[in-house]
């Protein structure tokens, strides 16, 4: 399964052109410039695309994943545009997320939230976190995503419960 973020993907450019041998296509595309999400998923995975927002505070494709014998992987992609306005993007993300049962599915949440983690004091980052905890969520990447010359952040998150922490690769 690959998740990628801020596509940039329109009605313009098919799916054909995106063709990755053994791979499905499932991708949620802005009418305007910028943003979008794509998932390339491997043919031999059952999968469902549960729910899809195309809101101006927030992009979100949320595809359930069968296991043999288990309960679904959830894998949810989002992408939060940086001009967007923070209180209406945490209130959206904040009623999805009310819709998931995290006690008993294995959860992924993955993307550029263009919120600077790294920044504690940051008012922002404290009610992002807030959210969070409050579904029992953890932020598993520590190193910055985002480095330009002059600054660097961490912004693009790999998010999960506990259920889904044996689905991330940690380096050593």
């Amino acid at each position: 399964i690959i998740c990628i973020c801020e596509t940039w993907l329109d009605q313009h450019i098919t799916n054909s052109e995106l063709f990755i041998k053994g791979y499905k296509i499932v991708r949620l595309d802005r009418e305007t410039r910028g943003g979008g999400l794509i998932f390339f998923i491997n043919s031999n995975i059952t999968y469902i695309v549960e729910n899809h927002l195309m809101l101006p505070n927030l992009e979100l494709l949320y595809v359930s994943f069968e296991r043999k014998m288990s309960k679904p992987l959830q894998i949810i992609s989002l992408y939060r545009p940086p001009n967007s306005t923070f209180k209406l993007f945490l209130d959206a993300f904040d009623n999805f997320l009310c819709n998931i049962d995290f006690i008993s599915n294995p959860v992924l949440i993955l993307g550029d939230f263009n919120i600077n983690v790294n920044n504690a004091e940051s008012n922002q980052m404290k009610q992002f976190l807030k959210v969070i905890n409050s579904f029992g969520l953890k932020i598993h990447n520590t190193n910055d995503t985002r480095i330009a010359k002059n600054s660097s952040s961490r912004i693009d998150l790999l998010i999960s419960n506990e259920k889904a922490e044996k689905f991330i690769n940690k380096p050593e």
